[in-house]
């Protein structure tokens, strides 16, 4: 989703009412834990502020922090359409 350009994500908001003001991108990181055998991954996350909201996206995830007057539900349609192209087709069981 990291790859996903800001141009979309910014007419994906358009349905949240809400629009983005400046972006922040991190970079992957490794760090070595107590236990030799383990390690954190982190690929990175970009981070964008909004309006009167802020969004954050990593490789498989979004979280769209709302307040104010934004309208959240209303662009889970959108970002489904980009996350899972082929969600509406699917049969529920």
């Amino acid at each position: 989703l990291r790859l996903v350009p800001q141009e979309a994500w910014t007419e994906i908001l358009k349905h949240a009412k809400c629009e983005i003001l400046s972006a922040v991108n991190s970079n992957a990181v490794v760090i070595p834990s107590k236990d030799k055998e383990k390690t954190i991954n982190s690929k990175g996350v970009t981070a964008y502020l909004l309006s009167e909201s802020s969004l954050f996206v990593t490789d498989n995830s979004v979280v769209l922090k709302t307040c104010g007057r934004t309208t959240p539900l209303l662009a889970l349609e959108p970002i489904l359409d980009l996350a899972v192209p082929n969600w509406r087709k699917k049969d529920p069981e």
